[in-house]
């Protein structure tokens, strides 16, 4: 009769993997689970854009003050979000400026047209 108490003699997964030592190197298939992918899964072996689609309200401000050479304050950057003179996109409470937007608005303020 099996001692119920004698855990060695049960085949539990801890015991077999314990005992269970392997003779030569994994193959290289088992690998694949840890191969590094595309982080965009229609375009396989490219990375993902060095430039963000969206940004933040204030990232954008700092982008169109370096490009224009300054002299538009935030809260009139924001004046022209809540007028609608930018166009914004708003996911809950975050509010993101689409940089191909932004793009239109500093190719306008270096021609010297009006926002509307």
């Amino acid at each position: 009769m099996e001692n119920p108490h004698d855990y060695a003699a049960r085949s539990s997964p801890l015991a077999v993997a314990s005992s269970a030592r392997p003779t030569s190197a994994p193959e290289k298939s088992s690998y694949t689970l840890f191969k590094r992918t595309s982080a965009h899964p229609l375009r396989p072996g490219r990375k993902t854009p060095a430039t963000p689609l969206m940004l933040t309200p204030t990232a954008a401000w700092r982008i169109l003050c370096a490009r224009t050479g300054g002299g538009i304050a935030l809260g009139t950057f924001y004046r022209w979000i809540r007028d609608g003179r930018i166009c914004t996109i708003r996911l809950g409470k975050k509010i993101l400026v689409p940089v191909q937007m932004l793009d239109e608005v500093i190719e306008k303020c270096l021609r010297g047209e009006d926002l509307i």
